[in-house]
């Protein structure tokens, strides 16, 4: 037993044993090891809460709604109480009506260029133009002079119909009766039609 004990001793004497600086750098992998298996417990970062923004500085946001905007609907215009198509400019008044005295007057000079069958037409009609309202002048592009009965007139107008702005004047000529309606328009009197009756009808 003696003999092998002592061999037993021999042997582990003759293993190599770690030095201390192999132990302290053991140790320190060992360390090292658990705090990394400490950290990777948990891979996903913890978010801070945030907090809701304070009316104070939502108000001083510049991204806020404009204090134009409609209250019902954020973001669109706030709807005018007025109108659309509303106009501020003074409207024109309407212009006086003229004097019924020129309304005669109209008359019997249109009676007296209506009467005058011997005329050209393009003459005729640039003479009774001026007295007619512009519609009723066209018509009265397509008359014949030579197809007026009438040469002349022989007595002043005669109001037959009157109503606010409008008069029927009867014109006596040697060959019959010349009515003549004038309107107030613009400002001015014009003619709008005529007619003729024959003496003796």
């Amino acid at each position: 037993m003696t003999g092998a004990t002592g061999v037993r001793r021999s042997r582990l004497a003759a293993l190599p044993r770690p030095s201390d600086r192999s132990l302290g750098a053991g140790a320190a992998l060992l360390i090292a090891a658990a705090l990394l298996t400490g950290c990777g417990g948990n891979d996903t970062p913890r978010e801070e809460p945030r907090s809701a923004p304070t009316p104070s500085a939502a108000a001083a946001s510049p991204q806020g709604s404009p204090q134009s905007s409609d209250p019902a609907t954020p973001g669109l215009p706030r709807a005018s109480s007025e109108p659309a198509g509303t106009d501020h400019a003074v409207p024109d008044t309407a212009p006086a009506p003229p004097p019924t005295t020129r309304a005669a007057q109209v008359a019997t000079r249109f009676a007296a260029a209506w009467a005058r069958p011997a005329l050209p037409a393009d003459r005729w009609w640039t003479e009774i133009a001026p007295w007619c309202e512009p519609r009723f002048a066209d018509l009265l592009r397509s008359v014949d002079p030579a197809n007026i009965p009438a040469r002349r007139v022989t007595g002043p107008p005669r109001p037959a119909i009157t109503k606010p702005g409008l008069i029927t004047y009867t014109v006596p000529t040697e060959a019959g009766l010349l009515t003549v309606t004038v309107a107030a328009l613009g400002g001015t009197w014009l003619v709008t039609n005529n007619d003729f009756r024959r003496a003796g009808r």
